[in-house]
């Protein structure tokens, strides 16, 4: 699938514009949980995830002026799946179940309140992956996969000590999944992560 050019261009220029800047830009790994709520409704039942996931990232981020940092964060999350059995007439009907996973992308400039906090937002790039439902009988297993792009906005605020760091983000999807079977219900993200700048730039002391 081909990305638009809304998506596409700033990725690319932000992309080109870092391996260039190589030796100014800061590299860190980050670990976390991620909350996104969902809701799948079925024929006549409803399943909602309410689990906080693991978030594994890597993260650039480019001095742009005193005060102005932009910043390239991607991060994997693996979500909840579901197991259940539905309403159907199959006499060969076992069950049904849904995986999801999403891989993150957020194209962010934050301002620096200070030496410590920064605070700012940009553009986010969600792919849903490995995703799919399955209709599982006792000689078959029928699935339908569901792996597409979205995008969204988001806000953050981060707090550094020395080369370690903790983020706050909620990331806000412009439109709802494709259904998952009837109807899939959920945009928000919310990740907490800590990191720490294993190299590039000079780490300052705070």
């Amino acid at each position: 699938m081909i990305l638009s050019r809304t998506i596409l261009v700033p990725f690319l220029v932000l992309t080109i514009g870092l391996s260039g800047l190589t030796a100014q830009v800061k590299v860190s790994p980050e670990i976390g949980v991620s909350y996104a709520p969902f809701t799948i409704y079925g024929i006549n039942t409803q399943h909602t995830s309410n689990r906080l996931d693991y978030l594994f990232g890597i993260n650039g981020s480019l001095q742009v002026s005193k005060r102005i940092l932009a910043n390239l964060r991607i991060s994997y999350v693996d979500r909840e799946d579901f197991q259940w059995q539905d309403l159907c007439l199959c006499p060969d009907y076992l069950y049904s179940t849904y995986t999801q996973s999403d891989l993150n992308m957020e194209l962010s400039l934050l301002y620096a309140l200070n030496s410590t906090f920064h605070i700012g937002g940009g553009y986010t790039i969600v792919r849903r992956m490995n995703t799919g439902f399955s209709f599982v009988e006792v000689d078959s297993e029928p699935t339908q996969y569901y792996n597409d792009w979205n995008s969204g906005l988001h806000l953050m605020m981060v707090c550094h000590y020395r080369r370690f760091y903790a983020r706050l983000t909620y990331a806000r999807r412009f439109k709802p999944y494709k259904p998952a079977y009837l109807f899939f219900e959920g945009q928000d993200r919310f990740d907490f992560t800590v990191g720490y700048e294993l190299f590039g730039g000079d780490a300052v002391d705070k």
